[in-house]
């Protein structure tokens, strides 16, 4: 990624000539350097015209299916408001994914606090809402009515319009990235979560803001609309991704309220990076990680663990599944003896990667292969020896609980190793053969786990309630 074009990208989002709109097309963040976000995208005429009948039609089936299951909104002033998500339907009624341990401080310290969840399933929100029995807990619409949709559609065409006037300071490139972009799921994502967010913010009317903090232009327009309904909430963003040199827009310090005013952090080396940031004037908080799962025994009882088994967790991007998935099946062809366990992230579907990966169906995988079946990954670590990734941050618990890391590495593509700093101490392979030869102990395997046990823990450290009660006075 051009060092110039990120700087570019940063002094465009701190300006205050750019409507706030114009601040949540997607491609003005850079989240991180990854090959999924370096892809270059076109947009056509037929493309746009696509993109506008399928929003149609989806919205039009989301209000037929609103008139049978529509729940009434049960909203009523709340001290916390809390933004997470929704990643799989089968946490619906469960612990909260990102924020399970604050939950429970804010029963046990009697804090009002309503959650918010922004639904990547596939299943409609009215729907899971109707499942749902947990008044403190409501799942966010994917698509808003009519009248909404059609106020977002025609402000795209208005910033369209604001690309094409500055062409000359953007150059052609970046007009072309920034025009797709525009029209991006992401970005329409971002002002659909501005819209919901300012109605509900009027009911809720909450003392503390807190959400999810990585980078992505939703969660910057979550710090503005907040602010800008009053500017007296305090606005916290957790900073729950492991964070390597990778990671650019979330240490962009943008103004005009798009920064939160507090930045809880996981552990003491996220809260370095920050102080070395444009953001290092803001209240940074060690909260450590609030959905930390406890460590498993390094000895397992005999028959829990499959000898010679490797466990593959690629992100949730199909694009990564497909790498590490065809990577590994060419490894289980080549012996017979070594076992893999593929584990999807909860956003991916099973059939969309078979199909990718030209695959039929499950059966007509090599009977070493197969994919994981257990709900919680703590299973799958008891079975496994070896853990294969990229960029996955399950990495983080695999190696915690034993697993000995193997990174997969794509020649010409950027490292998106999370233990990159530790390169001597994992192994890297960019052949078949090679983890095999690793498992078959053929090859030596470098590993250092109490260096890298040390580098965990400055990472993600346990929950400290006291900071995160401190954070919630306002």
């Amino acid at each position: 990624m051009n060092v110039k074009k990120v700087n570019f990208y940063k002094k465009i989002l701190q300006s205050k000539n750019f409507s706030l709109f114009f601040k949540a097309i997607r491609a003005l963040y850079i989240v991180k350097i990854h090959p999924e976000y370096s892809l270059a995208n076109k947009l056509s005429f037929f493309i746009l015209i696509k993109k506008i009948f399928f929003r149609l039609y989806l919205i039009t089936k989301y209000k037929l299916l609103n008139s049978f299951y529509k729940k009434k909104e049960y909203f009523k002033e709340k001290r916390v408001l809390i933004l997470s998500h929704l990643i799989n339907e089968n946490h619906i009624n469960k612990d909260d994914f990102y924020f399970k341990n604050l939950e429970k401080v804010l029963k046990s310290k009697k804090i009002s606090y309503q959650f918010l969840l922004i639904n990547h399933t596939k299943i409609n929100s009215l729907l899971l809402n109707k499942k749902n029995n947990n008044k403190n807990v409501w799942v966010l619409e994917k698509y808003l009515n009519f009248k909404d949709e059609f106020i977002i559609f025609f402000k795209q065409l208005k910033e369209l319009i604001k690309i094409f006037l500055n062409f000359s300071n953007f150059g052609k490139k970046i007009t072309n990235e920034l025009t797709f972009s525009l029209f991006n799921n992401e970005t329409k994502h971002a002002i659909r979560i501005q819209l919901i967010l300012d109605k509900l913010l009027k009911k809720i009317k909450p003392k503390v803001f807190i959400t999810t903090f990585e980078g992505f232009p939703w969660e910057r327009i979550s710090f503005k609309t907040v602010k800008n309904y009053n500017p007296r909430i305090k606005n916290i963003g957790y900073q729950n991704v492991l964070l390597t040199k990778n990671y650019k827009s979330i240490f962009f310090k943008l103004g005009n309220e798009y920064d939160p005013d507090c930045i809880w952090l996981t552990g003491s080396t996220p809260k370095k990076l920050f102080q070395r940031s444009e953001l290092k004037q803001k209240e940074l908080k060690i909260v450590g990680k609030l959905n930390l799962i406890s460590n498993l025994p390094l000895k397992k009882k005999d028959g829990t663990k499959i000898n010679k088994t490797c466990l593959v967790i690629p992100e949730g991007i199909y694009s990564e599944c497909v790498r590490l998935f065809k990577f590994s099946f060419y490894s289980a062809l080549k012996d017979s003896k070594n076992f893999y366990i593929w584990r999807l992230h909860p956003v991916v579907n099973k059939q969309n990667v078979l199909k990718m990966l030209n695959i039929n169906n499950e059966e007509n995988l090599p009977a070493n292969v197969s994919f994981s079946k257990e709900k919680n990954i703590k299973s799958d670590f008891l079975k496994s020896n070896f853990v294969l990734y990229r960029g996955s941050n399950a990495i983080i618990s695999a190696v915690k609980h034993g697993l000995k890391p193997i990174y997969l590495e794509i020649k010409n593509e950027p490292n998106i190793d999370l233990f990159s700093l530790y390169k001597k101490t994992v192994n890297y392979v960019n052949k078949p053969e090679q983890l095999s030869n690793i498992m078959n102990n053929k090859s030596k395997l470098f590993l250092n786990r109490k260096k890298i046990l040390r580098f965990v823990a400055e990472n993600e450290c346990k929950m400290k309630e006291r900071e995160i009660v401190e954070s919630l006075k306002v």
